[in-house]
């Protein structure tokens, strides 16, 4: 078995600096990212299993790309290649995938291409789904187990989902983009005589067969930085040992649980980033979206957001909406279907070719980011994901994404296309809240297939509801200043008042909570009644993604946490203590009554 593994050099996200242009990284060293060091140890656990090499291969400088493929080649790839030309520089996600789709061309052909789903700068996730695009290969994102099947001519992969998991039969060969933990990573490599460095492999323009620049192949670039000014909470701090001060802050926290609206049927929390230019009065092709199948709840969020938007909310909208969602908007062309992935690409691959719209607008999700991808492949179209909104300047959609810094964005202009496709974040609306404790039906599904029959469901296990945190009006986070072990205590105090528990980036990574927990720039955005941080730090890349109108306490035992400066209260002291003796005090101000009223699941 042949297995490539591909490795990407990244510095650290809190130190970055900014310039009008973009982002830039003040003097970091570079390192192995972490999605990276997982693949990497799933392509050389494959081999030893079944028998077989490992290719490693690294696109960027010579000195970050060759200190990760050192990294590779010591933990026992057997060979490596660094993708290095000075034509590469600048490339975004469309140009980079051709390069590296090239490459494996070059040197291939290969059974499998691992590489991590997302890297922890960009976050976009697009590299993977466009090299499986441009390889003709099958693509499993956030994969978790592969096994290969007796006749070599298989993989028998699982992989995480919203809801739970999922078990797929792959046809050989295909890509497999891995989550976080589902091998032993790798770890640095240390090359002191330079030995390991001398079997690295180089391969530019020339040796590739290319003469197109990075320039020339991107769709996307990133023409400037907006700082948006947020209103800054003034937080009020409240003595954990001062009963009366607890009992007082318990009746506001009380209150605002009772009679806030709930989330799930608020306004567009996340539409102030809207608006980027001037409107002409009516620019040709309308917006398309397109729903995603398997979160019908955050279409109703997704068109809610649209229609707020300065700048979108009076341009024609025509919706692709599948079997279960039930969408009914007047005044807007509603196609509904029942296709599959391939059929659904086919088909607006064709209406785009006749008319291109103004963009192409998917709901930021895992279905959406390879929806997006795939079709920005069919159409030679540019894709921005994880949008935190979208303008209109000269008649041309703009796009803000939010960086690791508090209150920058990068504006994003599409170059070299026509076609213009978004995955847009957005909050599920209308979803039925259901306490914490409650859990979706398994539902095995079998024999539905994907990419032209290459891909095969053989069976789902849905654990979790995808969705039970938009619908609570309370969020519980932990951070890391909160012990694994009072998470059951945590569990059972907030269940009470019919809330949902969520993570920071920081656990997810060290796999205390479920990744689909985390709230983050790179995870969930919020918008509760109430929002209590539990040992939280509270970096910019977390509480961006918390609504300004939510009310957040913040507890923490350290008294300078950034966490205070975002937050409406705070409290110093034990997280779990605090919460217990305020949440006592709640009590028996409501009493023995269930104080938040829970819509069953029917």
């Amino acid at each position: 078995m042949k297995v490539a593994v591909l490795l990407k050099a990244v510095q650290a996200i809190d130190r970055f600096a900014l310039n009008d242009a973009g982002l830039r990284a003040q003097d970091t060293p570079f390192t192995l990212d972490p999605l990276s060091r997982v693949a990497a140890g799933m392509a050389l656990s494959l081999a030893r299993r079944y028998g077989g090499t490992v290719t490693a291969f690294s696109m960027g400088t010579p000195g970050p790309g060759g200190d990760v493929l050192v990294s590779a080649l010591q933990a026992g790839a057997d060979c490596a290649y660094l993708i290095s030309d000075p034509c590469f520089a600048g490339a975004d996600s469309v140009a980079t995938a051709s390069v590296l789709a090239q490459a494996l061309r070059h040197v291939g052909p290969f059974d499998l291409v691992v590489c991590g789903y997302a890297s922890i700068d960009s976050s976009t996730g697009l590299v993977p789904v466009l090299l499986a695009q441009a390889l003709g290969m099958p693509l499993v994102r956030n994969v978790t187990l592969i096994a290969r099947a007796d006749d070599g001519r298989c993989f028998d992969i699982t992989r995480r989902i919203a809801s739970g998991t999922e078990r797929l039969g792959v046809a050989t060969p295909c890509v497999a983009a891995v989550a976080e933990r589902a091998a032993p990573a790798i770890g640095d490599g240390m090359d002191a005589q330079g030995c390991l460095r001398r079997r690295i492999r180089h391969l530019d323009a020339a040796v590739l067969g290319l003469t197109a620049t990075a320039a020339s192949l991107s769709r996307t670039r990133v023409s400037g930085v907006l700082r948006r000014e947020h209103a800054q909470k003034q937080c009020t701090m409240v003595d954990a040992g001062h009963d009366e001060g607890l009992r007082r802050l318990a009746r506001t926290l009380l209150a605002t649980l009772q009679t806030a609206v709930p989330a799930t049927a608020a306004g567009d929390a996340f539409g102030r980033h809207g608006g980027v230019g001037p409107v002409s009065a009516s620019p040709g092709g309308g917006l398309v979206l397109v729903t995603d199948p398997t979160r019908p709840a955050l279409t109703a969020g997704l068109l809610q957001k649209i229609r707020t938007s300065r700048d979108l909310g009076s341009l024609a909208l025509r919706i692709h909406v599948g079997p279960d969602d039930h969408l009914d908007c007047a005044g807007t062309d509603i196609r509904r279907h029942d296709l599959s992935q391939d059929e659904l690409l086919r088909q607006l691959a064709r209406e785009i070719a006749a008319r291109p719209p103004l963009a192409v607008i998917v709901p930021e999700s895992d279905w959406g980011i390879e929806f997006a991808g795939r079709l920005g492949a069919l159409t030679q179209g540019g894709i921005v994901t994880g949008a935190a909104g979208i303008g209109l300047q000269a008649d041309a959609p703009t796009v803000l994404k939010a960086t690791h810094l508090p209150g920058h964005y990068c504006r994003v202009d599409f170059i070299n296309t026509r076609v213009r496709i978004v995955t847009l974040v957005t909050q599920p609306v209308g979803v039925p809240l259901r306490r914490a404790r409650d859990t979706v039906a398994h539902a095995p599904v079998r024999g539905r297939a994907h990419y032209g029959g290459r891909v095969e469901v053989l069976g789902q296990c849905h654990e979790i509801d995808p969705d039970r945190i938009a619908a609570a009006r309370l969020v519980v986070c932990v951070g890391r200043g909160v012990a694994p072990a009072a998470y059951a205590q945590i569990e059972a105090l907030v269940a009470r008042w019919g809330g949902a528990i969520a993570c920071t980036r920081k656990v997810a990574d060290d796999g205390l909570r479920d990744r689909r927990e985390q709230v983050g720039v790179t995870g969930l955005f919020v918008a509760p009644a109430l929002y209590i941080a539990l040992g939280v730090s509270g970096s910019h890349h977390h509480t961006c993604a918390i609504a300004p109108e939510t009310l957040v306490l913040a507890i923490n035992s350290d008294p300078q946490a950034r966490m205070f400066r975002s937050s409406d209260y705070g409290i110093v002291g034990d997280a779990v203590e605090s919460l217990r003796d305020l949440m006592e005090h709640m009590t028996r101000l409501e009493g023995d009554a269930a104080p938040v009223p829970v819509a069953s699941d029917g």
